[in-house]
């Protein structure tokens, strides 16, 4: 966001004070715009009047977050990632907490999988007078077949709760969105690999999708590149997350780069992260802000969520525990 005060939004607004938005004042609605309680389209006049067609644009750019907002699931349960704006909180709010998934893995039984989806939907965690949630569920493609992913997926989708994808094999993904295309899911991942065959159902689908090159900058980049030139606009980064060892330093530091290369202007990797902590499938990874994966419900890990927001290096990530 270029702009962090009401008064910087006004000037692109109406200044008619015509109350269409629901505020008294294009100077309210202007307060809202800053604190994202509020979008333009709220306002319309400024969408549907030719006069404002550019004043529209050029508001729209000066607000758009450092770091792309990537929305996963549908609904009042969807979730967002990414859309800050700052490196340090006392510059600025961090908007989006770290999103925690847990998994389930496909060659499970019926009957396992309803009760592991049911126990992360019903989860509550009291702590500091507020109820602390769980945000979606990771389904891993651990048998490899199609068939048995599209039904674990048709399963896990009835509890309306966000998705991801865990697969590098494209037809047991294509499989999975043919039962949940209208849900958003997060596919993980492309890779050097499979770039084409995943970016092109991400295409088709019209759902987000994670780049995944393990310790290598420049060809997550490289990735990151060619999806947005291809048309690709939700995209989430994975540089490979190693929580033990000497490669936990490794870690740190490529999450960090990635964010401070965004922040400070790199519009090709201005793109929130993704980690899981274990290793599902010979490699997840981490960051906060973005989105984390997680193979137990302790509270441990809601703890760190909050903790993470509230006084974090990183922010807006995405955590995937196996």
């Amino acid at each position: 966001m270029k702009i962090n005060s009401p008064l910087e939004a006004y000037k692109y607004l109406p200044q008619t004070n015509c109350g269409e938005c629901g505020e008294a004042t294009c100077m309210a609605f202007a307060s809202k715009l800053i604190d994202r309680s509020g979008k333009t389209s709220d306002c319309p006049p400024l969408i549907k009047e030719k006069k404002f067609a550019k004043k529209l644009a050029e508001l729209d750019r000066l607000l758009a977050p450092e770091i792309r907002q990537v929305t996963i699931g549908v609904g009042e349960k969807a979730v967002n990632i990414g859309g800050d704006d700052v490196l340090y909180r006392h510059k600025l709010t961090f908007f989006n907490k770290t999103k925690m998934f847990f998994d389930v893995a496909d060659n499970m039984d019926e009957a396992a999988i309803v009760e592991r989806v049911n126990s992360i939907a019903n989860f509550r965690k009291f702590y500091v007078g507020r109820n602390l949630l769980l945000d979606g569920v990771a389904i891993r493609a651990v048998s490899n077949d199609p068939a048995k992913f599209a039904a674990a997926v048709k399963k896990v989708a009835e509890a309306g709760l966000p998705m991801i994808f865990c697969s590098f094999n494209p037809e047991v993904l294509k499989a999975g969105l043919e039962v949940a295309k209208d849900l958003n899911p997060l596919l993980y991942a492309a890779n050097k690999d499979n770039w084409k065959e995943v970016g092109e159902l991400a295409l088709e689908y019209k759902v987000p999708v994670v780049v995944s090159a393990f310790n290598d900058l420049d060809a997550l980049k490289t990735l990151a590149k060619t999806f947005a030139e291809a048309g690709i606009k939700d995209i989430v980064l994975d540089p490979g997350t190693y929580p033990t060892g000497k490669g936990l330093k490794e870690t740190f530091t490529n999450f960090l780069k990635i964010r401070r290369a965004g922040i400070m202007g790199d519009t090709e990797i201005r793109i929130p992260d993704y980690c899981s902590p274990l290793h599902c499938m010979d490699g997840w990874n981490f960051r906060p802000g973005q989105r984390l994966i997680l193979g137990n419900r302790n509270g441990f890990g809601l703890y760190y969520k909050v903790r993470r927001h509230n006084d974090p290096p990183q922010h807006g990530a995405l955590f995937h525990p196996a």
